[in-house]
């Protein structure tokens, strides 16, 4: 069962060929967890998007319990944005900012 759409303007698919295109390879299995987590938390494409990028930054790969329990919070925070979710990240001391003086 294919939980993706195939449209030519869906952003989820325009993020992993940019992806493909610089070099990272995701595999179906991957794609299509990045969809059943979109459709069973009920999360906007951008949330998909946002937890999908900070999953592989702090895990170095694609961890798929990783991803549904940041897009679960993101959608319980209505989380939108790139910066409230770094705001999150920060109130849940998953990311640090070093303070230049």
């Amino acid at each position: 069962m294919r939980y993706f759409s195939t449209e030519e303007s869906d952003p989820i698919e325009e993020k992993l060929r940019q992806l493909h295109d610089k070099g990272f390879r995701f595999g179906e299995e991957v794609r299509e967890f990045l969809y059943f987590g979109k459709l069973s938390t009920n999360a906007t494409d951008n949330q998909v998007l946002i937890a999908f990028t900070w999953t592989v930054k702090l895990q170095g790969t694609f961890d798929g319990s990783f991803y549904v329990n940041l897009l679960e919070q993101f959608v319980q925070g209505e989380t939108q944005s790139e910066e409230q979710a770094f705001l999150f990240m920060q109130t849940h001391h998953l990311v640090q900012t070093e303070i230049l003086q």
